[in-house]
Protein backbone atom coordinates (compact mmCIF):
# COMPACT_ATOMS: atom_id res chain seq x y z
CA UNK A 1 0.00 0.00 0.00
CA UNK A 2 0.94 3.45 -0.49
CA UNK A 3 0.33 5.81 1.79
CA UNK A 4 0.69 9.74 1.80
CA UNK A 5 0.49 12.03 4.08
CA UNK A 6 -0.47 16.01 3.04
CA UNK A 7 -1.89 18.38 4.52
CA UNK A 8 -2.50 22.28 5.53
CA UNK A 9 1.25 22.78 7.49
CA UNK A 10 0.64 23.53 10.88
CA UNK A 11 -2.75 21.56 10.75
CA UNK A 12 -1.60 18.27 12.33
CA UNK A 13 -0.08 16.01 9.31
CA UNK A 14 2.78 14.84 11.62
CA UNK A 15 0.05 13.66 14.00
CA UNK A 16 -1.64 11.83 11.19
CA UNK A 17 1.53 10.41 9.95
CA UNK A 18 2.20 8.81 13.39
CA UNK A 19 -1.54 7.29 13.59
CA UNK A 20 -0.80 5.38 9.61
CA UNK A 21 3.22 4.52 10.82
CA UNK A 22 1.32 2.64 13.64
CA UNK A 23 -1.53 1.10 12.22
CA UNK A 24 0.74 -0.17 8.85
CA UNK A 25 3.75 -1.53 11.45
CA UNK A 26 0.36 -3.37 13.49
CA UNK A 27 0.12 -4.87 9.96
CA UNK A 28 3.50 -6.85 10.08
CA UNK A 29 4.14 -6.02 6.62
CA UNK A 30 7.53 -4.29 5.93
CA UNK A 31 7.17 -0.38 5.74
CA UNK A 32 9.24 2.48 4.32
CA UNK A 33 8.11 5.54 5.96
CA UNK A 34 9.40 8.66 6.59
CA UNK A 35 9.88 12.37 5.71
CA UNK A 36 11.62 12.54 2.37
CA UNK A 37 11.78 15.69 0.95
CA UNK A 38 8.98 17.63 -1.33
CA UNK A 39 8.48 18.33 -5.26
CA UNK A 40 10.52 16.52 -7.70
CA UNK A 41 12.95 15.85 -5.35
CA UNK A 42 11.00 13.59 -3.83
CA UNK A 43 9.64 12.23 -7.14
CA UNK A 44 13.29 11.35 -7.81
CA UNK A 45 13.64 9.44 -4.44
CA UNK A 46 10.52 7.80 -5.29
CA UNK A 47 12.06 6.57 -8.36
CA UNK A 48 15.50 6.17 -7.75
CA UNK A 49 14.46 3.44 -5.08
CA UNK A 50 11.54 1.87 -6.66
CA UNK A 51 9.00 2.43 -4.77
CA UNK A 52 6.18 1.67 -6.15
CA UNK A 53 7.30 -1.66 -6.60
CA UNK A 54 7.95 -1.96 -2.48
CA UNK A 55 6.61 -5.60 -1.22
CA UNK A 56 5.40 -3.84 1.31
CA UNK A 57 3.78 -0.33 2.95
CA UNK A 58 5.11 3.17 1.72
CA UNK A 59 4.13 6.23 4.09
CA UNK A 60 5.31 9.26 2.73
CA UNK A 61 4.93 12.79 4.83
CA UNK A 62 5.28 16.36 2.67
CA UNK A 63 3.09 18.79 1.89
CA UNK A 64 3.95 19.42 -1.47
CA UNK A 65 3.63 16.72 -4.31
CA UNK A 66 5.04 17.34 -7.82
CA UNK A 67 3.98 15.68 -11.06
CA UNK A 68 4.62 11.97 -10.27
CA UNK A 69 3.17 11.60 -7.03
CA UNK A 70 0.38 14.11 -7.47
CA UNK A 71 -0.89 11.32 -10.23
CA UNK A 72 -0.58 8.80 -8.06
CA UNK A 73 -2.80 10.43 -5.64
CA UNK A 74 -5.32 11.90 -8.31
CA UNK A 75 -5.56 8.07 -10.08
CA UNK A 76 -5.99 6.37 -6.83
CA UNK A 77 -2.27 4.52 -6.51
CA UNK A 78 -1.75 6.20 -3.36
CA UNK A 79 -3.75 7.11 -0.58
CA UNK A 80 -3.56 10.35 0.71
CA UNK A 81 -4.58 11.84 4.47
CA UNK A 82 -4.93 15.35 3.98
CA UNK A 83 -5.20 17.60 7.20
CA UNK A 84 -6.90 20.95 7.37
CA UNK A 85 -7.30 23.25 9.62
CA UNK A 86 -9.08 27.22 9.82
CA UNK A 87 -6.66 28.99 7.34
CA UNK A 88 -5.89 31.36 10.01
CA UNK A 89 -4.67 29.36 12.57
CA UNK A 90 -2.20 27.86 10.10
CA UNK A 91 -1.31 31.36 9.17
CA UNK A 92 -0.55 32.69 12.86
CA UNK A 93 0.93 28.81 13.54
CA UNK A 94 3.33 29.37 10.71
CA UNK A 95 4.46 32.72 11.69
CA UNK A 96 5.38 31.96 14.99
CA UNK A 97 6.50 28.04 14.39
CA UNK A 98 8.54 29.24 11.21
CA UNK A 99 9.08 32.58 11.83
CA UNK A 100 8.21 33.58 9.02
CA UNK A 101 6.65 37.07 7.63
CA UNK A 102 3.00 37.13 7.35
CA UNK A 103 3.53 37.59 3.09
CA UNK A 104 5.54 34.62 2.94
CA UNK A 105 3.02 32.79 5.15
CA UNK A 106 -0.13 33.61 3.34
CA UNK A 107 1.67 32.69 0.16
CA UNK A 108 2.09 29.24 2.23
CA UNK A 109 -1.88 28.92 3.02
CA UNK A 110 -2.56 29.88 -0.27
CA UNK A 111 -0.41 27.09 -1.79
CA UNK A 112 -1.85 24.43 0.68
CA UNK A 113 -5.13 25.89 -0.46
CA UNK A 114 -4.59 24.72 -4.00
CA UNK A 115 -3.64 21.72 -3.10
CA UNK A 116 -7.09 21.05 -0.82
CA UNK A 117 -9.01 22.20 -4.10
CA UNK A 118 -6.88 19.61 -6.19
CA UNK A 119 -7.88 16.80 -3.87
CA UNK A 120 -11.42 17.41 -3.65
CA UNK A 121 -11.53 15.52 -6.69
CA UNK A 122 -9.81 12.85 -5.32
CA UNK A 123 -10.95 9.79 -4.60
CA UNK A 124 -8.77 7.85 -2.31
CA UNK A 125 -7.99 11.46 -0.09
CA UNK A 126 -9.69 11.40 3.30
CA UNK A 127 -9.83 14.69 4.71
CA UNK A 128 -9.32 14.61 8.14
CA UNK A 129 -10.01 18.34 10.60
CA UNK A 130 -7.52 19.37 13.09
CA UNK A 131 -10.29 20.55 15.56
CA UNK A 132 -12.01 16.87 15.22
CA UNK A 133 -8.96 14.99 16.03
CA UNK A 134 -8.40 17.78 18.41
CA UNK A 135 -11.56 16.85 19.83
CA UNK A 136 -12.11 12.79 19.35
CA UNK A 137 -8.86 11.74 18.22
CA UNK A 138 -10.23 8.33 18.60
CA UNK A 139 -12.87 8.29 16.18
CA UNK A 140 -10.34 10.04 13.44
CA UNK A 141 -7.98 7.17 14.04
CA UNK A 142 -10.83 4.39 13.30
CA UNK A 143 -11.73 6.70 9.83
CA UNK A 144 -8.04 6.94 8.81
CA UNK A 145 -8.01 2.86 9.72
CA UNK A 146 -11.07 2.67 7.07
CA UNK A 147 -9.71 4.62 4.70
CA UNK A 148 -6.49 2.45 4.40
CA UNK A 149 -8.63 -1.07 4.46
CA UNK A 150 -7.57 -1.64 8.03
CA UNK A 151 -9.76 -3.05 10.91
CA UNK A 152 -8.09 -2.26 14.28
CA UNK A 153 -9.57 -3.52 17.56
CA UNK A 154 -10.99 -1.30 19.90
CA UNK A 155 -7.69 -1.78 22.26
CA UNK A 156 -5.17 -1.09 19.07
CA UNK A 157 -7.32 2.19 18.37
CA UNK A 158 -6.77 3.58 21.88
CA UNK A 159 -3.70 2.25 22.34
CA UNK A 160 -2.51 4.37 18.88
CA UNK A 161 -4.74 7.59 20.06
CA UNK A 162 -2.50 7.48 23.44
CA UNK A 163 0.73 7.05 21.28
CA UNK A 164 0.12 9.52 19.06
CA UNK A 165 -1.67 12.20 21.29
CA UNK A 166 -0.74 15.45 22.37
CA UNK A 167 0.66 14.75 25.87
CA UNK A 168 3.09 11.61 24.65
CA UNK A 169 3.95 13.88 21.54
CA UNK A 170 5.15 16.90 23.87
CA UNK A 171 7.11 14.54 25.95
CA UNK A 172 8.93 12.97 22.96
CA UNK A 173 9.71 16.42 21.14
CA UNK A 174 10.89 17.61 24.75
CA UNK A 175 13.61 14.79 25.17
CA UNK A 176 14.77 15.98 21.12
CA UNK A 177 16.26 18.68 22.79
CA UNK A 178 19.18 16.71 24.16
CA UNK A 179 19.61 14.10 21.89
CA UNK A 180 21.71 13.70 18.66
CA UNK A 181 21.68 10.19 18.23
CA UNK A 182 21.30 8.24 14.66
CA UNK A 183 17.47 8.68 14.70
CA UNK A 184 17.36 12.51 14.74
CA UNK A 185 18.86 14.99 12.00
CA UNK A 186 19.06 18.76 12.12
CA UNK A 187 16.93 20.46 9.52
CA UNK A 188 16.79 24.77 9.92
CA UNK A 189 18.18 24.23 13.18
CA UNK A 190 15.81 22.33 14.66
CA UNK A 191 16.36 18.59 16.04
CA UNK A 192 14.14 16.32 14.13
CA UNK A 193 13.17 12.60 15.33
CA UNK A 194 13.48 10.54 12.05
CA UNK A 195 10.97 8.38 12.79
CA UNK A 196 7.84 10.59 13.97
CA UNK A 197 8.77 13.46 12.04
CA UNK A 198 8.46 15.29 15.44
CA UNK A 199 10.62 17.95 15.65
CA UNK A 200 12.17 20.32 18.47
CA UNK A 201 9.16 23.24 19.39
CA UNK A 202 6.73 21.36 17.31
CA UNK A 203 3.92 21.11 19.61
CA UNK A 204 2.28 24.34 20.47
CA UNK A 205 -0.89 24.61 22.57
CA UNK A 206 -3.54 23.86 20.02
CA UNK A 207 -5.95 26.89 20.18
CA UNK A 208 -6.67 29.45 18.10
CA UNK A 209 -3.34 30.12 15.98
CA UNK A 210 -1.16 27.94 18.17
Amino acid sequence: MFVCCTGMARSGSTWSFNVCRELLEATGEPLIAGYYGEGEALDDFIESRGLEAFPGHVLLKLHQPADRLLGMICDGRARNVFTLRDPRDCLRSRMDFEGKPFDDALMGVAGNLIMYNLYAGATDTLFVRYEAMAADPAAEVRRIAGHLGLAPVEDEVGRIAEATGISAARRKVEDLAGRTDAGTVEIAGRRVDTETCLQTGHIRDGRAGG
